[in-house]
């Protein structure tokens, strides 16, 4: 039987309690206040207990929680941007889809939405492009990570040269201990380019790269091999009324040494330089984690080009090491760009190499490796397209006076993009390091217009496997 009760209109008289008075409205505010996790700087965030994310939604955002995804996407066409849903699952989750008005799905997608089509009991939307602070009014993001490198992560590596992509040969896989390696080797036209990357434990990745030509009459090979690791990535993104106010982005502990050998020899007319500086040969590896609902990448890569200008019996080579240590990255508040520069000057290991040809034969031979290129995507869109320490070395020999000239260069490289983050920054380039040593022969000989006026853009050098005869003679480059 159900029961009835009906309320006193009877109240006992009690003295007014001016304590109480005030107690009541702070609970009642309080309540209110807790209903949504509070971020340090206010904001009411719709995201609970995500450490370094605390966002609040925008009034046109449609968020699409995680239990939905997996009971009602059916079919993500990430190419094509199309989202296709379980009809049913949307109507008792309560979501409508509306054309003009952003999906958020969690790790996959930040779009707003084009069209919105149901049929047969699914729901499609077609999509087009958003920015991440038209989705949130207000959004406190920010990460302190180690880069950490995994067997598995090398496996999804691929290898870019001349519009070809290579993955490493799975059954080339060797361990031995904390260490895993894969090799890679691609044949394209004159080339055969050699690679081999390791892990050594979660950290530290080795890398070893050997290009290689045979044109004509020249022919020539490089070795380039580093080691990197124990690196930190942080970045933070600050969103208020729906405008990205700041962005900061850095790589902690950048550092290693690379070891260069180069020699090339034979002649391949006045100038031959491989490849286009635009798209030069490059490694990557990517390294995916995620910032609350936000699929972010890291990729790391190398990259090399070279340069070469040896006619007849001409031949260059050489051998040496540029060590580097320290961070960089930016700092943006407002529209002004701050580089971050705390690197410390590069070390110049001894060098050996020489240059050499006939009487009157200019010889310019000269290479560059750009690793480690660091790179960082949200929802597939780059943000930093690069931030890149790049070595170059060479070996001339120029006429009138005669003179003979060894060369390394160390700079780091950085671009930034924040199109996706609302702002006009975008194509930002900056050299934040540009270091030189040369060494001429005889001492004094060199000069403005020696060798080569301006390093061409992203030079490199190559190396053959012929004997040198009478030109085999080294000298030394402190």
């Amino acid at each position: 039987m159900k029961t009835n009760k009906r309320l006193s209109t009877q109240r006992d008289y009690k003295p007014f309690n001016f304590v109480n008075a005030l107690i009541l409205p702070l609970l009642i505010i309080t309540l209110i206040s807790c209903s949504k996790d509070s971020s340090p700087d206010g904001i009411d965030s719709d995201f609970q207990n995500i450490e370094g994310f605390d966002a609040q939604l925008g009034s046109e955002t449609t968020y699409v929680p995680d239990d939905v995804v997996s009971a009602g996407l059916v079919d993500s066409d990430t190419e094509n941007h199309t989202y296709t849903f379980s009809a049913d699952v949307l109507s008792d989750a309560d979501l409508e889809l509306r054309e003009g008005e952003i999906i958020l799905i969690p790790g996959i997608a930040l779009r707003r939405i084009s069209s919105v089509n149901e049929s047969g009991g699914q729901v499609s939307v077609q999509t087009e492009y958003a920015t991440l602070n038209e989705a949130f009014e207000n959004a406190d993001i920010s990460w302190d990570r180690p880069i950490e490198f995994t067997p598995d992560m090398l496996a999804d590596a691929v290898f870019e040269f001349m519009g070809k992509e290579v993955r490493p040969k799975l059954d080339t896989m060797s361990s031995n201990g904390d260490t895993t390696s894969f090799e890679m080797n691609v044949k394209q036209g004159d080339w055969e380019i050699q690679g081999k990357i390791s892990t050594i434990g979660r950290e530290q990745v080795n890398l070893v790269i050997l290009p290689r030509y045979e044109i004509g009459n020249a022919s020539g090979a490089f070795r380039f091999e580093t080691t990197i690791g124990n690196m930190s990535n942080e970045a933070a993104i600050t969103i208020r009324d729906h405008e990205t106010e700041t962005f900061t982005y850095r790589n902690r502990d950048l550092g290693g040494t690379a070891e260069f050998q180069f020699a090339g020899a034979g002649g391949v007319g006045p100038d031959f330089v491989y490849p286009d500086p635009s798209q030069p040969a490059a490694l990557r590896v990517r390294v995916p984690f995620n910032i609350g609902p936000i699929p972010a990448v890291l990729s790391v890569g190398v990259r090399f080009v070279v340069r070469v200008r040896l006619q007849g019996d001409s031949s260059a080579h050489l051998t040496g090491t540029i060590s580097y240590s320290g961070s960089a990255g930016f700092e943006v508040d407002g529209p002004s760009v701050e580089t971050v520069n705390e690197l410390d000057d590069p070390s110049f290991g001894q060098a050996v190499g020489n240059a050499a040809g006939n009487l009157g034969v200019t010889v310019d031979a000269q290479y560059g490796v750009g690793y480690p290129d660091i790179a960082l995507e949200l929802f597939g869109e780059t943000i930093v397209p690069y931030l890149r320490p790049e070595f170059y070395v060479g070996a001339g020999l120029t006429w009138g006076p005669l003179c003979t000239k060894l060369s390394r260069r160390f700079e780091v490289t950085a671009g930034l993009n924040l199109g996706f983050l609302g702002r006009t920054i975008t194509g930002y380039s900056n050299k934040l390091v540009e270091t030189e040593q040369n060494h001429y022969s005889p001492e004094g000989c060199g000069g403005q217009g020696k060798i080569s006026g301006d390093p061409m853009d992203r030079i490199l050098i190559l190396n053959p496997y012929k004997d040198y005869g009478d030109y085999e003679v080294p000298y030394m480059m402190e």
